[in-house]
């Protein structure tokens, strides 16, 4: 709320009232104070905008003037820069507002480029204003943000593009002059453009060498968790090993899970890299252990019953049979869904045997296929395997339905894979 602004004489002006009695002062005091809080009070409030976030619900206050930014043609041609200039400061107390609440609930940067965009998308209804909209804030975060031309002639269009500091996976990229890379952003959805509708880049604009300013990356890489309401929802999974029956009832976050499912597409070495939460250990890895235990189960043993959940509690579907297309799960995802394709399997298991039972794991890639291998220094497996910076590594794949540890699925058996280097799993808070 906006307050009048007022100010006291000391006496030692030279109005003719340096000889005015101490409780005059005080009645003008009195009369300056009473009408400042009067206008005060009835001066319009600041504009606020309530977004939702993945359950968290934040309100922010916004200027007016914020409505009113001119947006001419200027703003994508040899103008942008002045234009970028003169626009940019009105955007810095909301841009603060942001940064702050982003450091309270640990919003990493795609958090940080959602928020922005689900507050600029109350501000302009337009989608031309709102793409230069979210540059400008963007740019007051300290984020690379440009508008660029897409396309050529009757398919010219401006876009979105913000520089990321990694390549994504089945989306549009493209590198500036200087080398830097970057992300076509989809403001309509969120989400980085997969396609264009004319695959060379056009007029761009760079806006950094104008302004002599250097702003950062959007860092892609996920390495903690935000902190987002829970919002239960209960899965059950069954499967069988050795003809015994188990099942496996437990609960997941869906607002995270929600947002795992928004996040860009990674090269999938960051999905077998990426930490647990410790939600998860304690909803799903720590009531597996408890099966191994009673069960009596170790080795290769345990490694083959983990393969068993995998095989039976979860339904394999090719990505590119689903509505989604190909897509890359996090492993809330994977316990999340009922259908998940290789990678996802892999990346699942890959948890399971590091979080249970300690051993090394590495990714295999082969053509159209990705599949999980184990060193287990104190067991003897016959198979297929793969020697890797001097250990042993055998082949237990996910996806290859009724297979045990060591099996390969025979159209594989003359192929070599790609190693894919995974280190220990990280639990984190």
């Amino acid at each position: 709320m906006r307050t009048a602004a007022f100010s006291l004489s000391n006496g030692n002006n030279r109005n003719g009232t340096c000889g005015k009695k101490p409780h005059v002062h005080f009645l003008r005091y009195l009369i300056l104070l009473f009408f400042s809080l009067f206008f005060a009070k009835n001066l319009p409030a600041q504009p606020e905008i309530r977004v939702e976030l993945f359950g968290l619900t934040p309100t922010f206050s916004f200027p007016q003037k914020l409505q009113t930014i001119d947006i001419t043609h200027a703003f994508f041609y040899e103008g942008a820069a002045d234009a970028v200039r003169i626009n940019a400061p009105k955007f810095q107390p909301l841009a603060q507002e942001i940064m702050q609440f982003s450091e309270k609930y640990r919003l990493n940067d795609w958090l940080k480029l959602q928020l922005a965009l689900r507050i600029i998308k109350q501000i302009y209804p337009e989608n031309r204003r709102q793409k230069l909209g979210l540059m400008l804030l963007l740019r007051s975060m300290n984020y690379n943000a440009l508008i660029i031309q897409t396309g050529k002639d009757e398919h010219a269009s401006f876009n979105l593009a913000v520089e990321i500091n990694q390549p994504l996976f089945n989306s549009v990229v493209f590198n500036d002059n200087h080398g830097k890379l970057f992300g076509v952003l989809n403001v309509e959805t969120g989400s980085f453009l997969s396609t264009l509708s004319d695959n060379k880049l056009g007029y761009f604009v760079d806006i950094n060498q104008e302004l002599s300013e250097m702003k950062n990356s959007l860092v892609i890489t996920p390495s903690f968790y935000p902190l987002l309401p829970f919002k239960e929802t209960v899965k059950m999974k069954t499967w069988t090993y050795n003809q015994k029956k188990y099942s496996l009832r437990f609960s997941l976050n869906q607002n995270l899970v929600a947002y795992f499912q928004s996040y860009p597409q990674m090269e999938i070495r960051y999905y077998f890299a990426h930490p647990l939460n410790r939600s998860l250990l304690q909803a799903v890895l720590l009531p597996l252990k408890k099966i191994l235990i009673e069960e009596k189960l170790s080795g290769k043993n345990a490694v083959n019953f983990l393969l068993a959940f995998c095989h039976g509690a979860f339904e394999h579907k090719d990505d590119r049979e689903t509505a989604r297309g190909e897509h890359h799960n996090f492993v809330e995802e994977t316990l999340y869904d009922t259908t998940s394709d290789c990678e996802d399997q892999s990346v699942l298991l890959a948890a399971l045997i590091r979080g249970l039972l300690g051993y090394e794991v590495v990714g295999l890639e082969y053509p159209e296929h990705i599949s999980l291998a184990i060193h287990a220094p104190d067991e003897k497996i016959p198979g297929t395997g793969y020697e890797y910076r001097g250990k042993l590594y055998m082949e237990a794949d996910p996806s290859f339905i009724g297979c045990s540890f060591g099996d390969t699925q025979p159209e594989l058996k003359n192929t070599l894979p790609k190693i894919i280097e995974v280190g220990k799993l990280e639990i984190v808070n």
